[in-house]
């Protein structure tokens, strides 16, 4: 990865640079209300208190320096300021243990009530107060606010120096290595002696090489936060960003601790001095111990100080982040309560406040902050909640616009952070989380392999195609009918189980949204032919006549939405055909029909669905005669038939147990060959058929005799020498039993 490296050496003489005395102004007549305010009205709740008894409290002077243009102009007016107000008193009444070079404000310890009356009536006083203390407040993280993204097109900070002000720096962790571009150490502990301190040397000031070095790890996982290269924890959100490193917190506690709030003010004065570290954002993920109600900026000397230190960074181009602070409270702590701090609050990867961050009103932004993996001091991952892991997500990202240009002035980092559809919701306040998504982006990009695709309903249709993000980014597929699936290497496949022509024809499109919600796609032509249905009229079947057939029909059709389906059955006897309509395709037609005439029928079967397709079949279904015994001339044998006799021939009709011949309508009997014309029974001169009803064979049982033409049956060739048999054929007199007999002839010449 990238990293900006700055020798060291450049350092140190900045930092002497900063620390030589400044040159004197004349004065500036003061611009706050202090001017106007009663001395007693300047002095702080606990400050006289604490003198009354007998202690010597470290105490923050805020200043009025007036407004002037430039940090040179700055330094001067601020240095004149201090000038003034310290010539009021003694270096035995009011100790000074921290001089500012370019904020209006000091930092030092009260001995004297007097002195501290005289100190509030200087004009260019404009608030005196106890000094406080404080304490410091990835992989599914950066990814949660989209940093990844940014990644991937090449955007990691490099190129921008974060300040981190905190325990301190990790120097020999793998995943911060190359990251150090410089190291200081504000650190004056609980004992205020002056020089002595928790540095790493053990003094109260220490610059350069090793001045950072984390003794804590607080720090080592802030900074992770931000610059992790991604072998312990996963990359932070900008893993090529330069780390500047200030060591302002011990190794007490949690967190870490400072003890005067002065040491903060003094190294965010160090940045303000030193431009030339170039330093662009800088973290802070602690907070003091007091807190405040609503924007701070003039609530008293300490806020006073940071304000003007942190409006005068703002004004130089550095975005300063600061973390709300872990009380779950309505109030937040110095730095996040002052205006020109951006303040953050933690939230969880759902996007909920986490019960310990501080938030009101003035909240500016939340970020993840809950069961953050980041670096641990000596090597591997630590995990970590609180809203100092919030913050440097925040100053990571502020990076990473920088480096891409997308925000480049504080103002517009915090613009761009607060642009978020992100958002978290607290008593009834609405906060902006954080997203880092990249401003310019370009949609997938996909093709297809057929411009159109015809199938019949019923059959699986398919298609393909290929996709591809500009940047990388990967592409959730989608159809707009169908299922369309990432079959890799930048390919898809789709296929649709159709169900219903031509309804589902249509153009189908496939779209690529990318991780940002951009969306690329493109279409295809969707034909689905509707198909007719499969129809089975049922097996071929023989009944004897005057039965009755039960027809079962049975159809599918793929087309499962094609009802309600019309069908048909034609029963191939002249007789009307049966219809009706279902809406279902498992319950079979069934239904009856009575068959008279002895022949084969050819029963039809269709069914059309509601597109109009129909669909058919047929069976055969063989009627059979009732079979009867026949005696042509009776009561001789053989049955001897003379061709040229002129007479009738008597055929016997013969009665059984099943059967009464006497039930014959002779109106339908013919007698033949089943090669010629059948030949009617004949008539007498009224009309009336030569029949009579006789016992012909002796078993108690009514036969009917039935006489016929042979002049009829010779001249319809039922009758030829070639004779061997004859047929007898008609219908009982119920219309509906076809019946048949044979019996042998012997024709005689």
């Amino acid at each position: 990865m990238i990293r900006l490296i700055r020798a060291l050496a450049v350092l140190v003489i900045v930092t002497a640079a900063c620390d030589a005395p400044t040159d004197s102004v004349g004065p500036v007549e003061p611009q706050a209300p202090a001017a106007h305010m009663a001395p007693a009205q300047k002095i702080g709740p606990g400050v006289l208190e604490a003198l009354a008894r007998g202690e010597t409290p470290a105490i923050m002077i805020a200043l009025d320096a007036g407004t002037p243009r430039g940090l040179e102009n700055t330094r001067n007016a601020v240095a004149a300021a201090q000038r003034q107000a310290l010539s009021r008193v003694s270096e035995n009444e009011v100790t000074v243990r921290r001089r500012f070079a370019a904020v209006p404000a000091l930092a030092a310890v009260a001995r004297s009530e007097a002195a501290v009356r005289r100190l509030a009536a200087d004009p260019r006083v404009r608030r005196i107060d106890l000094e406080v203390g404080g304490t410091g407040g990835l992989a599914t993280s950066v990814p949660l606010i989209r940093g990844d993204l940014r990644h991937a097109r090449g955007n990691t900070g490099a190129g921008v120096v974060v300040a981190v002000l905190d325990t301190g720096f990790d120097s020999d962790h793998p995943d911060l290595q190359g990251a150090l571009v410089g190291e200081a150490c504000f650190g004056r502990d609980a004992n205020n002696t002056d020089g002595v301190g928790f540095c790493p040397d053990g003094t109260d000031r220490q610059f350069g090489a090793g001045a950072a070095e984390d003794d804590q790890g607080h720090g080592t996982h802030v900074t992770g936060i931000v610059t992790a290269t991604g072998d312990a924890a996963g990359p932070g959100v900008a893993p090529d960003a330069s780390i500047f490193a200030i060591k302002v917190l011990d190794f007490g506690g949690a967190a870490g601790r400072f003890f005067f709030l002065s040491e903060i003010v003094a190294a965010l004065d160090y940045i303000v001095n030193n431009p030339g570290f170039d330093i662009q954002v800088a973290n802070l993920s602690l907070s003091t111990n007091a807190r405040y109600t609503g924007v701070c900026d003039d609530a008293d000397a300490n806020t006073m100080a940071v304000q003007s230190v942190a409006s005068q960074l703002r004004a130089a181009g550095v975005t300063v982040f600061a973390a709300a602070g872990n009380n779950g409270s309505t109030q937040m702590g110095l730095p996040a309560c002052v205006s020109s701090v951006i303040s953050v609050g933690a939230s969880n990867n759902n996007d909920v406040a986490a019960g310990f961050t501080n938030v009101n009103e003035t909240t500016d932004i939340f970020a993840p902050g809950v069961d953050i993996v980041s670096l641990r001091r000596g090597g591997g991952p630590r995990t970590a909640s609180g809203t100092s892991m919030a913050s440097p997500h925040a100053a990571g990202c502020a990076a990473l616009l920088i480096q891409a240009g997308d925000a480049t002035t504080p103002a517009e980092v915090e613009a761009r952070l607060k642009d978020s559809a992100f958002t978290v919701t607290v008593g009834g306040n609405t906060f902006p989380r954080i997203d880092c998504r990249p401003d310019q982006n370009q949609a997938p990009e996909l093709s297809v392999n057929q411009p159109a695709v015809t199938v019949d309903e019923g059959d699986l249709a398919v298609n393909a195609g290929m996709f591809s993000d500009p940047e990388g980014d990967a592409v959730t597929l989608s159809a707009s009918i169908g299922t369309v699936i990432d079959t890799g290497n930048g390919t898809w496949s789709w296929s649709f189980a159709s169900t219903d022509g031509p309804l589902e024809s249509q153009q189908v499109t496939i779209t690529g949204t990318d991780a940002l919600d951009a969306e690329g796609s493109v279409s295809f032509d969707l034909t689905v032919l509707n198909v007719a249905p499969l129809v089975d009229a049922g097996p071929d079947a023989t009944i004897l006549t005057n039965e009755t057939f039960t027809f079962t029909g049975t159809f599918s059709d793929p087309g499962v939405n094609d009802a309600p389906w019309n069908w048909v059955i034609n029963w191939g006897d002249g007789s009307p055909n049966t219809t009706g309509t279902t809406n279902s395709q498992a319950a079979p037609i069934v239904r009856s029909h009575q068959f008279c005439a002895a022949q084969t029928y050819t029963i039809g079967f269709s069914v059309t669905d509601k597109d109009d397709d129909t669909g058919t079949d047929s069976m055969e279904l063989t009627v059979e005669y009732l079979g009867v015994e026949i005696d042509i001339t009776p009561s001789q044998h053989p049955n001897s038939v003379n061709l040229g006799n002129r007479g009738r021939l008597p055929v016997a009709v013969l009665s059984s147990a099943t059967f009464d011949a006497t039930g014959i309508d002779p109106a339908s009997v013919s007698l033949g060959n089943e090669v010629g014309t059948d030949t009617p029974v004949a008539t007498r001169p009224n009309g009336r058929f030569f029949s009579s009803v006789e016992d012909v064979n002796g078993d108690g049982l009514p036969d009917l005799v039935l006489h016929f033409e042979v002049p009829a049956l010779v001249a319809n060739g039922d009758l030829t020498p070639a004779s061997t048999y004859l047929v007898l054929r008609g219908f009982l007199a119920d219309g509906c039993t076809n019946f048949r007999g044979q019996d042998s002839v012997n024709v005689v010449p």
